[in-house]
């Protein structure tokens, strides 16, 4: 048996998500200090500070480990490797980490006017609007979809022009 059957069979899926919800919890609560969003694939979830900053992390189990650079590649290099049990991350030392090894620059849309941005898109046909068959966006505060590339988040933006919404 291979050793991805191996670890799937020893948790049922309601086991998974529990170990999944309280490691994101872990994270805030390590990261109290900062506006921060954790989104993304449970078991390899994003770390984003102040809705632009992704920081160059992964999570094993119940460690995190930031790393030296961004980049996709496996070989990338720990730089601190954090036990998220015992988290509790200073202004100080985020500072000088980010300073030292930078950040990936992600971009969010967020409604004109308000603190609400884009978290995913429904894919029902909205009642009483033909005009918006298909998708159409889902606001919330949490939680948020990150984009990379700015130029896409301005398509995307642009794409919904009632909606009034503004790439951040």
């Amino acid at each position: 048996m291979s050793k991805e059957n191996q670890y799937n069979h020893r948790y049922t899926a309601k086991q998974m998500a529990e170990i999944q919800g309280r490691r994101v919890r872990r994270l805030y609560q390590g990261f109290k200090d900062f506006d921060i969003d954790i989104s993304g694939n449970p078991n390899y979830p994003m770390i984003v500070i102040d809705k632009c900053k992704m920081l160059n992390t992964y999570v094993n189990n119940f460690d995190l480990h930031l790393l030296d650079m961004p980049s996709t590649n496996p070989a990338r290099q720990t730089i601190h490797h954090l036990k998220i049990d015992h988290l509790d991350i200073s202004k100080k030392f985020l500072e000088e980490y980010l300073d030292e090894f930078g950040f990936t620059r992600v971009y969010t849309i967020r409604h004109a006017g308000t603190d609400l941005y884009v978290a995913g898109f429904n894919f029902k046909v909205r009642e009483g609007n033909e005009k918006l068959e298909g998708r159409y966006p889902v606001f919330g505060k949490h939680k948020l979809r990150y984009f990379f590339q700015k130029e896409f988040a301005e398509e995307i933006a642009a794409s919904y022009p009632d909606y009034k919404l503004v790439v951040d």
